[in-house]
């Protein structure tokens, strides 16, 4: 195999930076992990997950989309460089000779995904980056496989990946066509989601008086408050809800503040001492956000307006959950933590109170 490169020397060490041809990448016999297994104890790598890479293959199977980084691999046998100008040239690989992927695995796969399925040419050229242990002229390293793992480690121990809060607002910022293009960050559905969790979670935040107010942790920011993934990821169930997805985010974001204001009148002390309280932290958020699409709907079937004085109406006949006591971070709410099972059976249970307390509204 003979590719055009760039030579690179650092510590005495020299790999190469080019690009390979999908159809190059295809070769899995030539092209493939050292995965680990209980037959190869020696393997460092992963095994290919299919979901990813068919992820990355409708990815770059966007015409609009390219994936500049380079995918990292190591040959444990002599190569031979030749320059052509200076630190450019051709880099001669033996036939007999496997590419191991050290990083970029899924990217591979995806390729050779979309390959299969017609999606993008043969000559669909990726990045690549090689590294050689073995020395210039010698026939073998003394361990090409700790070279490879050592970069597998570090390189997966040591990235930082993208905080999600900040991922959130670039999705939240995507026109309707952009979010096709990025589907491989997840369907359209859940895209929009986020788009609207996070425009929601910003207006409470920026509402004079309301109980959110300046409450939301935005990214980047330091100290008291809950963050803004947290706040984001509670509003699912309810951006979920047949009904109430249908809403203008205005009509949706002013409901959601005349529930949160009864929810304030009804435990002031929890909203005026949160370090205390748990009921605007991860708990409250989860369950309360649950037991809201409950009380709109019950408004809504009786006919009666989302405003602060219904919802405390109909929070009013609950028997349980209603008290600062109850939302104390030594209280009902906080005991057993907030796993998702805790969460939920948490949630059951001020759902179950509510509907029986009401059933005659």
């Amino acid at each position: 195999m003979r590719l055009p490169a760039f030579e690179i020397e650092q510590n005495g060490k020299k790999f190469y930076a080019g690009y390979m041809l999908a159809q190059q990448l295809c070769d899995e016999k030539r092209v493939k992990a050292d995965a680990w297994s209980p037959g190869n104890r020696e393997g460092y790598q992963r095994r290919l997950d299919l979901v990813r890479a068919r992820l990355f293959a409708k990815y770059v199977a966007n015409p609009d989309n390219i994936s500049p980084p380079a995918v990292l691999l190591s040959v444990r046998e002599s190569v031979e460089f030749r320059s052509k100008d200076g630190k450019y040239g051709i880099l001669s690989i033996p036939d007999s000779s496997i590419l191991y992927e050290v990083d970029g695995q899924h990217r591979i796969g995806g390729v050779r995904e979309a390959v299969r399925r017609d999606q993008i040419d043969s000559d669909f050229a990726l990045p690549v980056i090689i590294i050689c242990p073995v020395k210039l002229g010698e026939k073998e390293a003394a361990n090409p496989r700790f070279c490879e793992a050592k970069q597998f480690v570090v390189i997966n121990r040591t990235q930082k990946t993208v905080r999600s809060d900040l991922s959130d607002r670039f999705i939240a910022r995507l026109a309707p066509e952009q979010r096709q293009e990025l589907e491989v960050l997840g369907a359209v559905e859940t895209l929009e989601r986020t788009q609207a969790a996070v425009q929601i979670a910003d207006k409470l935040n920026h509402k004079a008086r309301a109980p959110w107010e300046h409450r939301i942790k935005l990214p980047g920011k330091k100290g008291g408050g809950v963050s803004q993934r947290a706040f984001t990821n509670s509003l699912e169930p309810v951006l979920k809800d047949p009904i109430l997805k249908t809403l203008e985010y205005d009509e949706l974001i002013d409901a959601l503040a005349q529930y949160w204001t009864a929810w304030r009148n009804h435990c002031p002390r929890a909203f005026d001492e949160p370090q205390h309280h748990v009921i605007q932290k991860t708990i409250g958020l989860s369950v309360l956000h649950e037991l809201f699409i409950e009380a709109a709907k019950l408004l809504k079937s009786r006919h009666k307006d989302w405003t602060q004085d219904n919802f405390y109406g109909v929070l009013d006949k609950m028997t349980r959950g209603v008290s600062d006591e109850f939302w104390h971070s030594r209280g009902e709410a906080a005991r057993g933590g907030s796993s998702k099972a805790v969460l939920r059976s948490l949630s059951g249970r001020l759902r179950a109170n509510f509907l029986a307390s009401n059933w005659k509204f």
